[in-house]
């Protein structure tokens, strides 16, 4: 999966790559970078709370969340309308227009609100879809040494 996060401004946040098992993103404005396993604690700075990319995966595809605890209510037109954990984690789907749709997520310590547009579930596929290099300049996570790599993030999403 690959995922542009903007501002409803269209200002751009993040760059975020999730394959298997592994995790990469890039924080714009805080000229970061992120290369690690996908767990829920590494996904905070990009969202703002812990969240378990595999649920993200869920959301964001309309898919029940898979595991045990998980009960759903499904709409009318039998799409996703809100599940919720035996863990306290509720997520929701509503507004769904189009090529438009907003996804919650809310916990006990947080809540989560996304606005979804511009979602293309097919998309032609190279082995660099779901790598991102860190940018010239951008520093790790939690490290003060910048990046040595020439290749420049990419501007806007394919």
């Amino acid at each position: 999966m690959r995922v542009d996060v903007t501002t409803s401004l269209g200002i751009h946040l993040a760059r975020v790559a999730l394959n298997d098992e592994s995790l990469s993103y890039i924080l714009t404005r805080e000229r970061k970078y992120f290369n690690g396993p996908a767990t829920a604690t590494a996904l905070k700075p990009v969202l703002g709370m812990p969240l378990d990319p595999k649920l993200l995966v869920h959301m964001l595809f309309d898919q029940q969340p898979e595991g045990e605890g998980w009960t759903c209510q499904r709409d009318k037109k039998d799409y996703l309308q809100s599940c919720t954990s035996d863990k306290g984690i509720e997520v929701t789907w509503s507004e769904r227009s189009l090529e438009r749709r907003t996804v919650g997520v809310k916990t006990a310590k947080a809540q989560l609100q996304l606005e979804l547009t511009g979602f293309q579930s097919k998309v032609e596929v190279s082995p660099e879809t779901f790598v991102l290099a860190a940018p010239k300049g951008f520093r790790p996570l939690g490290s003060a040494k910048p990046s040595q790599n020439d290749t420049p993030a990419e501007s806007s999403a394919q």
